[in-house]
C-alpha cells in the first residue's frame, strides 16, 4: 500500500477504497502498475465499500495491518473507540 506518501487519514482511507473498488470491478491488485490508472467511478458501490471500511468489521480488518502510518494509526483507533 502507498499510505505512506499520504499525510492526511482521508487521503489514505479514500485511496484504499478506491484499490477495493477497482479490485471489485477490474479484478487487478495493483491500480498503478506499469502505468495502469483505471478510471475510478465514485459510484454506489464506491460507496457502499467506504461505508464499510468505516463499520466495526471494516475497522476491524484495517487494524489487522500493522504497517499503517502512525497518523493513520491514531486515525484508526479515534474510528473504533467512537464505534
Amino acid at each position: 500500500m502507498d499510505s505512506h506518501q499520504y499525510d492526511r487519514a482521508e487521503q489514505v482511507l479514500q485511496r484504499i477504497t478506491d484499490r477495493i473498488w477497482v479490485y471489485h470491478v477490474y479484478h487487478v491488485v495493483e491500480i498503478d502498475h506499469e502505468g495502469y490508472e483505471p478510471r475510478i467511478d465514485r459510484d454506489r458501490s464506491w460507496h457502499d465499500i467506504r461505508a464499510w471500511l468505516e463499520s466495526r468489521s471494516g475497522v476491524e480488518w484495517l487494524l489487522t495491518r500493522r504497517d499503517w502510518p502512525q497518523f493513520f494509526q491514531r486515525h484508526l483507533v479515534m474510528m473504533s473507540l467512537s464505534l
